[in-house]
């Protein structure tokens, strides 16, 4: 999965508890990767209507509109 505006395939959550933490990943066969560091007992559940943003551009937007 992709940026639909760049093309890039690393993205972010933001923790809904603390604006400043986020947890970055990519997207494969539908499903999010997040990097060995990140403890995914932490990570916010993503879902189609979660907000999701672009490491490398400004795109921001719900985790469902990624593209293939």
């Amino acid at each position: 999965m992709k940026c639909p505006v760049c093309g890039c395939e690393y993205f972010y959550v933001k923790n809904p508890d603390n604006p400043y933490k986020y947890y970055q990943f990519t997207c494969k066969d539908g499903e999010a990767h997040f990097s060995a560091e990140v403890n995914e007992d932490e990570v916010p559940k993503i879902i189609d209507e979660t907000q999701t943003h672009c490491v490398q551009c400004v795109w921001q937007g719900e985790y469902g509109k990624l593209v293939d």
